[in-house]
């Protein structure tokens, strides 16, 4: 591999994490204030809710749990690997 591909290489990764970076902390911020309010509602902090209510924002508190731990669990490494992957079957074709 020559310094200018090790070079490429290094600035392509440094982009991805950049990249990557920005997009976690943008989802976690859109999905942060939802988890708030729903729990706020679950508690009922604004006032009753029925038991119907309860178990769907139940079901929405469990998608948003989930939603959070796989922003969490993203990482450049794996991403770079989908996208060396799918490059491949790419030019495979």
């Amino acid at each position: 591999m020559t310094s200018n591909n090790m070079e490429s290489n290094l600035h392509r990764i440094a982009i991805n994490d950049l990249v990557l970076s920005f997009v976690k902390i943008e989802l976690i911020q859109e999905i942060t204030p939802v988890k708030g309010y729903v729990d706020m509602i679950v508690s009922e902090k604004f006032g009753a809710i029925n038991d119907k209510q309860k178990e769907k924002l139940h079901i929405v508190q469990k998608q948003v749990d989930r939603l959070l731990s796989l922003v969490s669990e993203i990482n450049v490494a794996k991403l770079d690997e989908i996208i060396h992957d799918n490059s491949l079957q790419i030019n495979d074709n």
